[in-house]
């Protein structure tokens, strides 16, 4: 019996042995961070991890300094200042800084910042001279996800035409981060030349019809509206202008009265693939008199389904 409990002893000593040995030999892995520079700013997520376990790192800049990204055997794994991954050995990583360069703010006259803006919602290239310079200007539209932007590269000047790069950047699958709205553009000035511009890039449409974008009073997505302002008073007989990026250059219009009925409807053609310039010449019909308040209606047509799209709204009145 002695000998019985003397054995159940052993065995118990035997298996705690065993089970903490286990517990002490767990595999463990250890995440080491070097800053680049020193005072490039901080970091967090290095330490010591179990096997498989998730790891977050996280960079922030200093002032005056810009997170260029996580680097590992020389190569960068990710420009998110997050990194996360399960690890399974032990890793060294060097979280890049780089010192921000200064911005030179350019002082340009009030008509060119006035064209900026409203350009700035569109995807395009323009050239404009104004008071003896040449103005070459290249917008992105309206971004939500960082990593978009837009620099015109090189200007060089041939027999027949002044040529103009411009290079529209996108962001990779990890740099597509949602952002508060922005605007990428670039804008470079020259000493005017006798020679058409010509830009060389990828496909972007470009403006014809007019030289350069006036103030969008009304738009949707390709169609923008220079006249009338919504809200305003107009003649029997006026005129709605604008530019379009629609399907084949159509803009279709209708016209209604106050009560909602359909009184007029017709399309005015375009350039088709490209920023184009349009007119629409209206005359009221009868039914609508003086002081009365209507409505015309901008659209285009999807060639596939036939659905209204790119619908702009302008509530007028007689006067």
């Amino acid at each position: 019996m002695k000998m019985k409990k003397y054995l159940l002893w052993i065995i118990a000593i035997i298996c705690v042995t065993f089970i903490a040995t286990l517990i002490g030999c767990a595999v463990e892995h250890k995440v080491s961070i070097e800053v680049v520079p020193e005072d490039g700013g901080t970091v967090g997520g290095d330490g010591v991890y179990s096997d498989e376990e998730h790891v977050i790192l996280d960079a922030t800049p200093g002032e005056g300094f810009a997170f260029k990204g996580w680097e590992e055997y020389g190569e960068i794994v990710t420009t998110n200042s997050t990194y996360e991954f399960e690890i399974v050995e032990d890793r060294f990583l060097r979280a890049i800084f780089e010192e921000e360069a200064e911005v030179e703010v350019m002082d340009y006259p009030d008509e060119i910042e006035k064209w900026i803006e409203n350009s700035r919602d569109i995807k395009l290239s323009q050239a404009r001279e104004y008071e003896g310079t040449l103005y070459l200007l290249a917008t992105y539209g309206r971004r939500e996800t960082k990593g978009y932007d837009v620099e015109i590269t090189e200007v060089i000047e041939k027999d027949e035409e002044l040529q103009v790069k411009v290079n529209y950047m996108e962001p990779t699958e990890e740099e597509e981060i949602p952002t508060d709205p922005y605007y990428p553009y670039d804008l470079k000035t020259l000493e005017p030349v006798d020679l058409p511009v010509k830009f060389v890039t990828e496909f972007v449409p470009t403006l014809f019809g007019i030289d350069y974008i006036p103030p969008i009073v009304a738009e949707s997505e390709d169609i923008k509206v220079f006249a009338p302002e919504p809200e305003s008073t107009v003649s029997k007989s006026f005129q709605v202008e604008g530019i379009e990026h629609v399907f084949e250059g159509t803009v279709n219009y209708r016209i209604y009265d106050n009560e909602g009925e359909e009184l007029e409807s017709g399309h005015t053609g375009g350039h088709g693939y490209q920023w184009g310039y349009f007119e629409v010449d209206l005359l009221l019909p009868q039914e609508i008199e003086h002081g009365e308040n209507f409505l015309v209606t901008l659209y285009s047509q999807c060639p596939k389904e036939g659905i209204e799209e790119n619908v702009v709204e302008l509530p007028l009145t007689l006067e």
